[in-house]
């Protein structure tokens, strides 16, 4: 009978290239915020398990949600220590609780669980457009947050934050972009939205409404922002 390895965290069935099954671990960082990733990418991370081969062994590690775990591929994946430690950087991405797939040399490892999360969502200012709706430098606009918006909708507000759906990862942006707006963070829904800047500038359009202290909120493929730090009117 072949001997059953205690994983801590993780365990997944290996096939090798004749289809022999084997087992193999992975061990979650030492905090959960090691694991979350800047939807930008470039984060440095590292895959602990067995039989990676000895160090500089090019390997592929792809991650992504249990419906599409091959959905993003990590960049300069190593060996980083002998059979035992794969080091990658991470590519620009969404999503959370994503699985991880590895293969070395033919064979393929595949997590059962989750292991890898793209950090939520967070804002930092909020500004109206320019009125001939460029994509004029934040820096060379009002930073105040806009009041007294008209109650018909329309203006449009750009938000700076990070985290926000990058534009180089073959994303549909409109498939995971929420952005929401009122006294709760929820009142209002943001109409028209898109990425201005990769990963950090949104411009919406309001919608029709009305009231003060408003906060926003931003959603980004079920990871939700806290509420926004400036209230609009």
């Amino acid at each position: 009978n072949r001997k059953t390895t205690e994983c801590r965290l993780y365990q997944n069935v290996m096939m090798s290239a004749d289809e022999t099954p084997g087992s193999r671990c992975y061990y979650a960082l030492t905090t959960a915020s090691a694991l979350a990733f800047r939807t930008l990418g470039g984060d440095p991370f590292f895959l602990t398990g067995t039989n990676f081969g000895p160090v500089g062994t090019n390997v592929h590690v792809f991650y992504g949600p249990a419906t599409n775990s091959l959905k993003y591929s990590a960049l300069e994946c190593t060996v980083a220590v002998m059979h035992t430690t794969i080091a990658c950087v991470s590519a620009p991405g969404v999503g959370s609780n994503l699985a991880v797939t590895v293969s070395v040399v033919g064979q393929t490892a595949r997590t059962t669980s989750g292991l890898l999360t793209y950090a939520p969502p967070s804002i930092e200012e909020i500004i109206e457009a320019p009125n001939d709706g460029t994509l004029e430098s934040m820096d060379e606009a009002n930073l105040l947050p806009p009041q007294n918006l008209p109650t018909y909708g329309g203006t449009l507000i750009d938000i700076s934050g990070v985290n926000f759906p990058p534009l180089d990862a073959g994303i549909d942006v409109s498939s995971i972009l929420t952005v929401n707006y009122g006294p709760t963070g929820f009142d209002f829904n943001a109409v028209n939205c898109r990425v201005l800047q990769s990963g950090m500038v949104i411009r919406c359009a309001t919608s029709p409404g009305y009231g003060s202290n408003h906060y926003w909120k931003v959603g980004v493929d079920g990871l939700d922002s806290a509420l926004s730090p400036v209230k609009t009117s």
